[in-house]
Parts: C-alpha cells; sequence; structure tokens
C-alpha cells in the first residue's frame, strides 16, 4: 500500500501539553497556506505511523539529539525530510542545562527550532546551533490565550465555581511539577539530574511543598499584585487535579 504524502507530521507527546497547538497549527495551515498536516503520538503507533506517511516536513516535541526516542526511528524511515524541533520544554531549572543542551550534530546543524524568546535562542546558539536555523516565534500555546482565540477557554466564574475559587480576588497559580519529590538517591545523584547538590535540594523542595502551604500569597500582595488586601487564592497543580476529580 503506497504511502499518503504529507507537507507536515506533526507529533505529540503529552496530549494536554501539545494536542491544542497542533490542532490549531493544522486548521490554520490548510486553511491559509492550503497545506496537508497529520498529527501522529510519539508514544502510540510509531510503527503504523511509519508504514502509512511520507512527510516532507517531520515536527517533534522535544530532541536533543539521537538519543532522543523515537528521532532514530524517524530518520532512518524519513531521511530526506526536514525536521522542526517545537522544543515544548524551554524553562529548565540551573542544573538541567548541560543535561538538556543539544547534544550531537543532528541537534546542532539538522534541525530547526522554535524557541519561545531570546533568553532560549542564546541558550542553543551557546550549545552550537546556528542562529539561523532558529526561529523566535513566542509560545504558542500561551497564543491561545490571547486575542479571538481566548474564548476557546471555560470563563474565569466557571473556573471559579468548579475549583472552589472566590471570583473575587486575585488567584496565584503554582505550576510546580513535584515529579523530582519521587527520585532516588541514585536519579538524584546521576549526571542527567545535574549530579548531587542542587538535585538534592529541589528534590528537598517538592517534598516540602507536598506538605507545607505555599508563601507566595503574602509576598504577591507585598509585590506584584500590589496592596491586595486580603490575600488571593493559591493554587497549585497538585490542588488543581485534586478539585478536579472531586467536581
Amino acid at each position: 500500500m503506497p504511502k499518503k504524502h504529507v507537507d507536515v507530521l506533526l507529533f505529540v507527546e503529552h496530549v494536554a501539553r501539545e494536542l491544542d497547538v497542533a490542532c490549531a497549527v493544522k486548521y490554520l495551515a490548510c486553511a491559509r497556506y492550503n497545506l496537508n498536516v497529520e498529527i501522529a503520538s510519539t508514544v502510540f503507533d510509531i510503527d503504523r505511523t511509519l508504514k502509512m506517511f511520507k512527510p516532507e516536513v517531520v515536527a517533534v516535541p522535544y530532541c536533543i539529539g539521537i538519543i532522543s526516542s523515537p528521532i532514530d526511528q524517524l530518520l532512518r524511515e524519513w531521511p530526506d525530510a526536514v525536521y522542526v524541533n517545537l522544543a515544548y520544554e524551554q524553562l529548565f531549572r540551573e542544573h538541567q542545562l548541560a543535561a538538556k543542551a543539544p547534544k550531537d550534530d543532528l541537534a546542532r546543524s539538522h534541525l530547526l527550532y522554535v524557541s519561545w524568546g531570546k533568553f532560549n535562542s542564546d541558550f542553543l546558539i551557546t550549545n552550537g546551533v546556528d542562529s539561523r536555523n532558529i526561529a523566535d516565534i513566542g509560545n504558542p500555546v500561551y497564543a491561545l490565550y490571547r486575542g479571538a482565540n481566548s474564548h476557546y477557554f471555560e470563563s474565569r466564574a466557571t473556573l471559579a465555581n468548579r475549583f472552589g475559587l472566590d471570583d473575587a480576588k486575585r488567584w496565584v497559580f503554582i505550576p510546580e511539577n513535584y515529579g523530582a519529590a519521587f527520585g532516588t538517591d541514585r536519579t538524584v545523584r546521576s549526571p542527567a539530574a545535574g549530579g548531587g547538590k542542587i538535585a538534592s535540594e529541589v528534590r528537598e523542595f517538592a517534598l516540602r511543598s507536598g506538605s507545607e502551604p505555599p508563601e507566595c500569597p503574602s509576598v504577591a500582595c507585598q509585590g506584584s499584585l500590589g496592596g491586595c488586601g486580603d490575600y488571593p487564592d493559591s493554587f497549585n497543580r497538585s490542588d488543581f487535579a485534586a478539585r478536579r476529580k472531586d467536581s
């Protein structure tokens, strides 16, 4: 069976993080530029995807080199395609920088990069990526919250009712990932984790954050939020998940 030719094959790793943007790109590419875009998963049915499509451009959510799965499979099947790194991970703690830097000639010379801003472009250039292969376009996920796209999301009043928040207060959302709390001693000591002291401190921070109330409301009231009087409502990712399950 002949493979289906597509202009762009756009891979998604985390549905919650990437699928909204992928669908918007698919629609706009077709409507504005008459491009055929298909969406596929890096996790599921990869063998089926390899057999089904013949893309001109392959967009991946993350790649630091040939070690990034499933880039090696994609390159073997489509060696002549243009590869774009959508780079959904661009904000790193200091101890992660070495592990997240481009690792080989593929990442430094043969990938095109989407960059959220100068901070990430400078990081890539410092690690050997040609500036001509980097496009500073801003954060595509945040673009969905602006202008005509904002109606896609539920209103503030609806969210307040669903998650038990006070609509009269300002909200502070702490989008912390507490996965570090579950790291083993061996994991913390590994080079990928930054190798030691800083990684250990991150794990301790994650452990404390899961059991201690955040101090940021009082700081926020005194700082950038201005004289807001009463504390704002604050919640983190784990609070959000728990409230969502209860609703």
